[in-house]
């Protein structure tokens, strides 16, 4: 994706939202304020907004001393959707098509991202997005080929959303006969994003046929050298896809903001 003035602008407010967030005094906040506006100023439009993304995050992290800044947020967003876990189960269950409700779940839940937005209503997103068909739609596409792969991975995002997307895997599961799941998260803290330490707490790396793996805060092409069927969130697809030579089929299922 790349990045437009207006990208900059979102950077700082979701930074100065963060900020805001955090036990410092307003002298520290304001510091650090003038610190993220001076690096936003100056830098290259080349990178994109994740990259950027990055050293705003870095600034929060090395001025504060906070490892983590929305730790609370994230645990807090898995229990609001944990609570409603049970119901959308069983909405999945009772669908025409359980493959292409549990894709839907997982796109309403890409609405918890405190950091973009901070007031959301999850139950009413998912009652909309079950009502209506994605504006990206290759259902159709990965369907066909989750009945022909063997091993696909899927990069995970936010927390929250990752509670949907764990009924996903779980509906993959049991509906193909997959015989891997690489589960792609990040190393460290990050925004809101899920981490590995908390992929594995939230109980994905005992489930069946699921292999959790890690990365350095960016996507390396090397995870998904056995996959057949990378699917991922619109602001994480790997660049390294416009070089691969070798066949990897990917399919933009889950759709970023």
């Amino acid at each position: 994706m790349k990045t437009v003035p207006i990208c900059i602008e979102c950077i700082e407010n979701a930074a100065i939202r963060t900020l805001s967030l955090l036990e410092i005094s307003q002298e520290e906040n304001k510091r650090i304020t003038e610190e993220i506006k001076n690096y936003l100023a100056n830098v290259s439009l080349d990178l994109s907004p994740m990259e950027i993304s990055f050293g705003t995050n870095e600034i929060i992290q090395n001025e504060t001393g906070i490892r983590d800044p929305l730790k609370k947020i994230k645990t807090q967003a898995n229990k609001d959707a944990e609570k409603l876990e049970k119901n959308v189960k069983k909405i999945i269950q009772e669908s025409d098509d359980i493959f292409l409700s549990s894709i839907k779940t997982a796109i309403a839940g890409n609405i918890i991202d405190f950091v973009y937005k901070s007031d959301y209503n999850l139950t009413q997103t998912i009652q909309d997005v079950f009502n209506k068909e994605p504006f990206i739609n290759h259902y159709s596409i990965l369907n066909q080929k989750m009945q022909e792969v063997r091993d696909i991975a899927l990069l995970v995002d936010n927390a929250g959303e990752i509670i949907f997307d764990k009924i996903l895997i779980e509906t993959i599961s049991n509906l193909f006969k997959i015989e891997s799941i690489n589960i792609v998260a990040k190393s460290f803290p990050f925004s809101n994003d899920i981490t590995i330490t908390e992929i594995e707490k939230l109980g994905f790396c005992s489930m069946k046929n699921i292999h959790c793996t890690s990365v350095n805060n960016k996507i390396d092409n090397d995870y998904f050298e056995e996959a057949k069927v990378v699917i991922y969130d619109s602001e994480e697809r790997p660049k390294e896809f416009k070089k691969q030579t070798k066949l990897i089929e990917a399919v933009k299922v889950i759709v970023g903001r």
